[in-house]
């Protein structure tokens, strides 16, 4: 690859120009249909433009991000648009906002999810869970951008946005962490964003699959029906288990209640509340610009609970964070990118940020490549595949995520080489959905969103998080 980028917006101009394509031909104005029959015309982005048929939560949010560096009214726009018709009257913003009651390609849609069951469901159809909780720091992104072009258009969106994602971060504490041990659970591996990462097994395994199960997962999977090779998915073992996961919020009218004791997958993920706490930070620096001292106060107490429930995640013997199984009381010692995203919510020491550093270049996850890039698991894992999904592949949201958070810790000379290694490989491979981190080569769907948009914040997003953790 080539030397060190000297000055990435001029480097990459063509990179950029090709990012902003694909973004724009994501676009789709697509007739969104409510629970009672009426239809309504909405500007969205999905993550591509073939095979999906509603909007993720941390696809739009990551989506957005670099896409208001081009357009920021278009993504105010389908920013609000995810979130205002997704989001529970409880607070929850669930994982996916359907367009459509009977999806023609997506499984498992609307029917399957059973969201009518809750008395706090929204007007249109969604899943029954969330997503890792970018929307904060997304939305924050958003509205700067919209700052410097249009002012009155900022002010308009940061008071549509701040109460809908103050309010989701209410229900998170409220419902996921009744203990207050400053951690929020997740009740899915899809929640986690990394699905089939190996840190779920030993979880998972308590979950009995009957054949009757197998055989109707097997029966009703698309996602690897001519989309993408069987090896890169989850296997249908697992598959059932997601199944059987939502199936019994569902059956317990997704009543937080019922299900936090119940259910038998509860993790503190140490990605999910990472996000969660830089989205806090966000959230707070949004009630400054409202002058709203209530919402700094209430952000500034979920920042020192989140601060404290941290340290209950550091495993000192090999230097990184974990996930805790609630059923359990362990840490799931698995190394995987997830690790290493304390740093990005600044909640690690510097000597704790120096010697994960050093694991990152270190031959469990670099292996005898010189190529700095970060496999979503790391190689020296039992279960490290290069082409199966979150198992090892390369993302460029989870390196997004290690980049920002390296850079936080003051390792900027780590961070600029795994984000020159990145841009590169964009530009070898494509806007992939994922990367295989021994070839390069493309995997996953092709010209996906959320890649061309952060390529557009490597390439043109300056020193801007620097300036906003300097803020917090």
């Amino acid at each position: 690859m080539s030397e060190q980028l000297k000055n990435p917006e001029t480097e990459n101009k063509a990179l950029i120009i090709k990012a902003s394509e694909i973004l724009e031909q994501n676009e789709q104005e697509v007739e969104i249909e409510r629970r009672d029959g009426d239809k309504e015309k909405i500007l969205v982005r999905p993550p591509d433009k073939g095979y999906y048929e509603g909007n993720w939560l941390w696809d739009t949010g990551f989506n957005e991000l670099g896409a208001s560096l081009q357009n920021p009214e278009k993504s105010a726009e389908i920013f609000l648009n995810f979130l205002g018709h997704s989001q529970w009257k409880n607070g929850l913003v669930p994982h996916i906002l359907f367009y459509k009651a009977k999806p023609e390609r997506y499984f498992p849609g609307p029917k399957y999810w059973k969201t009518e069951n809750s008395p706090d469901a929204p007007d249109y159809f969604t899943s029954g869970i969330t997503q890792p909780p970018v929307l904060g720091f997304c939305a924050l992104r958003i509205y700067e951008s919209l700052k410097e072009k249009t002012p009155e258009k900022a002010e308009s969106f940061v008071k549509e946005v701040y109460p809908r994602i103050l309010n989701f971060h209410r229900y998170l504490f409220r419902e996921r962490d009744p203990e207050k041990s400053g951690l929020v659970s997740i009740y899915h591996p899809w929640e986690a964003g990394l699905d089939n990462s190996p840190r779920w097994e030993d979880a998972l395994s308590k979950i009995s699959v009957s054949k009757e199960q197998l055989a109707e997962t097997r029966k009703l999977r698309r996602d690897i029906k001519g989309l993408v090779a069987k090896e890169m998915r989850p296997t249908d073992e697992d598959y059932a288990r997601y199944l059987y996961l939502f199936r019994f919020a569902a059956e317990r009218n997704y009543n937080d209640k019922k299900v936090y004791p119940e259910i038998p997958f509860n993790v503190k993920d140490v990605l999910f509340n990472s996000i969660l706490y830089a989205s806090n930070e966000a959230l707070y620096l949004m009630a400054e610009e409202l002058n709203d001292e209530k919402g700094k106060s209430e952000t500034k107490e979920f920042l020192q609970k989140q601060r404290k429930g941290f340290e209950e995640l550091y495993d000192k013997d090999s230097g990184l964070y974990y996930d805790l199984n609630t059923k359990t009381g362990a840490l799931i010692k698995r190394k995987t990118v997830a690790c290493f995203t304390p740093m990005f919510a600044g909640v690690t020491t510097m000597e704790q940020a120096q010697k994960m550093a050093e694991i990152l270049k270190g031959r469990d996850f670099q292996g005898e490549y010189s190529e700095f890039l970060i496999p979503s698991t790391a190689r020296s894992d039992p279960s490290f595949h290069s082409k199966a999904y979150w198992r090892g592949p390369i993302w460029l949201p989870t390196n997004w995520l290690v980049i920002r958070g390296l850079e936080r810790m003051g390792l900027s000379q780590d961070a600029e080489d795994i984000k020159k290694y990145s841009l590169e490989l964009v530009k070898e491979s494509g806007f992939a959905e994922y990367y295989n981190p021994d070839t390069n080569e493309p995997l996953g769907r092709g010209d996906f969103s959320w890649t061309a948009s952060l390529a557009i914040d490597f390439a043109k997003g300056g020193n801007y998080w620097q300036k906003i953790w300097n803020k917090s």
